[in-house]
């Protein structure tokens, strides 16, 4: 459905940027961004998506965006071939969409993973 998009919204940032450090991953850039996981943009329809397992199992970065590498329900891919992430940090003339690039073109580092606690959106663009 044109004009809106769907994911799983990040409930507690806090809590993912603790066990983050814990596992030593650095915040490359100054802007921490840490909101959501897009599973379609734009949404396949109406409806929100199923709450879902999402576990960070990885991270990447460049020059301008970071990005933390996630599965959900075990899957890497979104339904538009796209790599399931969260946008971690960015430097501050960074959109926070560079990542989907960044990760086709980068490897990215493997960590301990873990899961995240999420709640299902869909949002008007």
């Amino acid at each position: 459905m044109s004009g809106q998009w769907s994911g799983w919204s990040i409930r507690d940032a806090p809590a993912v940027l603790a066990r983050l450090h814990l596992l030593e991953v650095p915040l490359v850039h100054p802007v921490l961004v840490l909101d959501h996981v897009t599973h379609a943009y734009p949404a396949l329809g109406p409806a929100v998506p199923e709450p879902a397992l999402v576990r960070i199992i990885g991270w990447a970065a460049d020059a301008r965006i970071q990005a933390l590498v996630v599965k959900v329900d075990g899957r890497l891919t979104r339904p538009d071939g796209r790599q399931y992430h969260i946008t971690l940090s960015k430097r501050l003339e960074a959109a926070d969409k560079e990542s989907n690039d960044m990760l086709q073109k980068a490897d990215y580092r493997e960590i301990p993973s873990f899961l995240i606690d999420t709640t299902p959106f869909i949002r008007s663009i």
